[in-house]
Parts: structure tokens; sequence; C-alpha cells
């Protein structure tokens, strides 16, 4: 029999044993939550009491119908309470009398270097997953089709596997951590579906046994009152102002106005930031050389002549103004040149200390050239590489720290919150730092 015809004829049963209290507890089973039920059960107890006042008025005489009927009762208040509570019987519910989820149409922002946006309806099944730079791309690379109609738990799930097989996530790693934020469609931040991905991503870490946190980052009081401004919450506000900042830095125009900081999509300043690219990559190298230059210039200040540190600080100043690597390259050749004859001219640890400088400056040069290439790969080729590279990786387990995986959670979580950007930036630094350490 099928459910409905079970409840009508439950329902009618019942109202000819207790036609004056039914009504009332089922429209009340409409709108019936978890923290009513026991509101229902003293309902179910004054139902009890009047068919037992009706049977003893009666003699006994309908006291086997009567048991029925409160028997059927007590089946349709349970059947009313964990039915109301699932949606069978919302007015509003779907063709199988199932209610949909109630939730706004929107996205969500995963942060993890890769960073990622996932888009979902008002059913939470995705419609889209974007990557947002080019770790991002490698890491949905030929999944972007499958993500599509499947609900956003599922996803979490499938992209956190992902993340291990691909190396962004690993038990050698003790920073393993993902920023979480959902906004909906209309713009307003989305608390709930925040917390829930963020509460998926902390779960899957655990039962991953990898050392990791999932975070939402704090509002940072000192840009929430200039992002209320141009109404936008303050991360998103954060992201424009490193935009801006790596600009500025940089020399070039920006394609952000002040007008468009409602409007403008985290997707959109993520592709500006990702045209910036090969700039930052140039000037992280420049920063570097003049590092290594001052570094020189502190040590031998005793033996060489003020006038040739003054001809190091403006071959230093022209490397800042290259703006592609190209240019970075032709500038650093007098630099070099300068460098070999300092050499030529120099004895004992002077001699090898402008050596070793020079030979630290062609790595650096080396290690743009092969950024300049990460940069520029295919998506299909990065993803091939870093599949091959972290094969034998995807079943290792972190070492279970003391107290517990969920304990390492809940001690690491506020202190990423609290320095989110800072860690963001570490995440995006990690090549930088490796080919601007000084190899002694």
């Amino acid at each position: 029999m099928r459910k409905s015809r079970i409840e009508k004829q439950l329902k009618n049963e019942l109202r000819q044993a207790t036609p004056t209290a039914f009504d009332e507890i089922w429209n009340k089973c409409e709108e019936v939550s978890a923290e009513k039920e026991k509101e229902y059960v003293v309902e179910l107890e004054k139902v009890a009491v009047g068919v037992e006042n009706e049977t003893r008025k009666a003699g006994g005489k309908r006291t086997f119908a009567t048991l029925t009927a409160l028997f059927l009762a007590m089946v349709l208040a349970i059947v009313a309470v964990w039915g109301a509570t699932a949606g069978w019987f919302k007015k509003d519910g779907g063709g199988n009398g199932i209610d949909k989820p109630t939730m706004s149409k929107g996205y969500f922002i995963l942060d993890i270097n890769p960073s990622l946006e996932v888009d979902y309806d008002e059913n939470g099944n995705v419609s889209e997953v974007v990557g947002l730079n080019a770790d991002g791309k490698v890491l949905i690379y030929g999944m972007e089709e499958a993500f599509v109609g499947k609900p956003y738990t599922q996803v979490v799930d499938l992209l956190f596997e992902r993340c291990v097989r691909l190396g962004y996530f690993s038990a050698e790693n003790t920073t393993n951590a993902v920023l979480v934020s959902a906004t909906k469609d209309v713009g307003e931040k989305d608390e709930v579906m925040t917390e829930n991905v963020r509460k998926r991503f902390a779960e899957l870490f655990v039962e991953k046994k990898l050392c990791g946190v999932a975070i939402t980052g704090k509002e940072d009081p000192s840009l929430k009152a200039e992002a209320d401004k141009y109404g936008v919450d303050s991360q998103k506000y954060a992201l424009i102002q490193e935009y801006l900042a790596l600009v500025e830095k940089l020399g070039v125009e920006s394609e952000i106005d002040q007008e468009d900081y409602a409007e403008i999509s985290i997707r959109e300043i993520y592709e500006a930031l990702e045209e910036l690219e090969e700039f930052k990559i140039g000037d992280s190298v420049s920063d570097s050389i003049e590092g290594l230059l001052e570094e020189m210039e502190d040590a031998l200040e005793q033996e060489l002549g003020e006038d040739v540190f003054e001809e190091l600080e403006e071959l230093a100043e022209e490397l800042e103004k290259a703006k592609s690597f190209e240019e970075l390259n032709t500038i650093a050749e007098p630099l070099l040149d300068l460098l070999q004859r300092l050499e030529l001219g120099a004895y004992g640890a002077d001699k090898e200390m402008i050596r070793m400088t020079q030979d630290e400056v062609r790595a650096i040069l080396n290690g743009m050239q092969a950024d300049k290439e990460n940069l520029h790969k295919p998506t299909e080729e990065a993803f091939k590489e870093r599949e091959e590279k972290h094969k034998d990786n995807y079943d290792k387990e972190a070492e279970e720290p003391e107290g517990g995986f969920e304990a390492w959670q809940e001690e690491n979580r506020e202190h990423f919150e609290e320095n989110w950007n800072d860690k963001k930036e570490n995440w995006q630094g990690h090549q930088k730092h490796q080919r601007e350490t000084p190899v002694r």
C-alpha cells in the first residue's frame, strides 16, 4: 500500500475516534520542528485521555475499537512528527512529497592554492566548478563536467580526493589548509553554507588522517569599515587591495576602479591577478637579486670603493624597471659583467664572496625561466606532471599528533583564521622561497 493511502486511512480512522482533537494536531504537524516534538507528545496524551473517558462512558462496549483507534493515533503521531520534520506534509513540497532543502543559489570559494569557485543552485546541486588560478585549473582538469548536477557535499569530497592525489594536501605537510567563503547570488555572505563546507573539509582531514584545518577567515576590523563603504565583505575587499597593491608596485595600470568593487566578481579579481603573474615573478627576482647585492656589499664594505657600490645600486634599480622576463635578463647582463670584473681583481675570501654572488644571481635567473615555463605550461601537461610526482603519496597518513587530529585542528584553526591572508601569501610564495634561498 502506498504511503499516501496509508496516511489517508490513518487520518480517517483517527478522525472518527477523536474528531475534535484530530484537526488541531494534524495542522500543527505541518509546521512541526524538532523543538516542538514534546508539545505534540502532550497533545497525544490529551487525545489518549479523551479516548479513555469515552470508553468509560460507553461501559467498555467500545474497548476494542477505542484501543485500536488509540494505537492508530500513536502511530500517526509518530509518522506526523517524523514525516513533518522530513517535509512529507509541507504544502510546497515536491511531486514526491519530500520538501526541497531551503537554501539560496550562490557559490563558494575554496582557497587552497589551488583556488576554485563552486557554483550551486537552490537545491545545493553544483552547476559549475571553475579554476580561478593555474593550480585551480590543474586540480579540476578532466572533471569539469563530472561535477555538474552533483550535490555540493559530494563535490567537496571529490575535490578533497583530488587535492590528495595531486599533492596539494599531503601527509608530509603540517600546514594543509583550505579557506572557505560562500556568497549568495544576491551578493550577501552565506554563513550557513560557509560553515557547512568548512565542517565537511574538517571532517575529511580527520577521516584521511591528515594534519589540516578548514577555516572561514575572520573579518578584519581594519578593513571592514572601508569594505562597508563599497558594499563588499572584508575578504573580498582584501583581495581587491592585494590586486591594487601589486598594480602599484609593478607600475602598471589598474583594471579595477572603485565603482567596480560591488559588481566585480571574485572570479574576475582572480583573473586580473593572474594577468599580473608574469610581472610578479619578475618583481620577486628583482627583489632577491637586490638582497644578494646588499649581502655582498655588507661583507665587502671595507674592501671595495664607494663608486663600485654606487654602480651596483644603479644596476639593481634598473632591474626594478623590467616589465618582462626578456628585459630582466637583458638588464642583468651588465650586472653579471661587473661582478665578474670585481672577482678578477679580488683575493681570498672577497673573491669567493663575489664568485658566490654571481652563481646565485644566475641561479635566480634560471629559476625565473623555469617559473616562466610553468606559468605558461598547458593544463594537461601540468596535471600529468603533478599526478606522476605524487602517485606514491596517495595513501600516506600523517603521524597522529598528540591529542588526536580533531584536537590539532581546533588548536591550529584559530591561528590560521587570524592569519589567513599571511597563510595565503605563504602558499603562493613557497616556490619563490625555494628559488630565492641562497645555496651556500
